[in-house]
């Protein structure tokens, strides 16, 4: 079993290959790789078990990858095999599932654009420059953490399918609200899905209020966040009146759609 032995290379020589899917079958490089993934794009491993090590070592052999979709299931110890992680990743596009271990600490993404998680994340660097991003089964909202995605544009939030989680999105929307510091400047496209309607919503108004609508007096100059063009949410997340009053400000900007059954207890 590898280290002890060669590890499998079934890519010995593939210098022009740009997508990889890679489903149920170790094909994974060593750092020792020949030849390496010099064209290589797009990654995606999912339905495998991978060994932390051997995905940092694939990912250090394509200097141009730009998409990376890891769906895999971690196995993070590796006897007598060093974990060597590059200093940075290329990558513009991350999606990341639950089971993944992927450390985001230490490793600069200067080119990322896109991120999708199914955890709560803890940004790091990626924050500097990620414009849209997917939060899938949230159970902990830590807005300190969001805050930080600074220059993001589109966001979509996600709650967990429990019906014994609960979370109070008031204090996403007080952030978005902050007269000093308004979360979000950039922000023109935001999503909630999942999100019991029990739960006072009424402060995604406040926002889309604060936001859209120009102040009553004239002559009253304010600097305000970038108004917000596209607001979605399911029926369950947002109350009827809300969706409503989110209508008449945005028109066809206010998307309101059923529950996803999938994400449904």
């Amino acid at each position: 079993m590898f280290p002890e032995r060669d590890f499998p290379i079934l890519l010995p020589e593939a210098p022009k290959l740009e997508i990889l899917d890679v489903s149920g079958a170790p094909v994974l490089c060593q750092r020792s790789h020949p030849v390496g993934l010099p064209a290589l794009r797009a990654l995606t491993v999912s339905n495998l078990r991978v060994y932390d090590a051997l995905l940092w070592d694939t990912l250090s052999l394509a200097p141009r990858l730009d998409s990376l979709v890891l769906r895999h299931k971690t196995e993070r110890d590796l006897p007598n095999y060093a974990t060597l992680r590059p200093p940075s990743l290329p990558i513009s596009r991350l999606e990341v599932d639950e089971d993944v271990y992927f450390p985001v600490g230490g490793i600069d993404y200067p080119n990322l654009r896109s991120l999708r998680s199914w955890n709560m994340v803890h940004p790091g660097t990626m924050a500097r420059t990620v414009t849209t991003v997917e939060l899938e089964s949230i159970f902990i909202l830590d807005v300190d953490q969001l805050r930080l995605f600074r220059v993001v544009e589109h966001v979509s939030l996600r709650g967990f399918d429990s019906p014994e989680q609960d979370i109070d999105l008031q204090e996403l929307f007080t952030a978005l609200l902050d007269p000093a510091e308004s979360m979000w400047p950039c922000l023109r496209h935001l999503e909630l899905w999942n999100f019991e309607s029990e739960v006072e919503c009424g402060g995604l108004l406040d926002v889309v209020r604060a936001r859209n609508v120009p102040p009553k007096r004239p002559g009253v100059s304010t600097v305000t966040p970038r108004p917000l063009e596209n607001v979605e949410f399911d029926t369950i997340s947002v109350p009827g009146w809300v969706a409503a009053q989110l209508r008449e400000i945005l028109g066809d900007g206010c998307a309101v759609k059923m529950p996803d059954t999938r994400y449904l207890p």
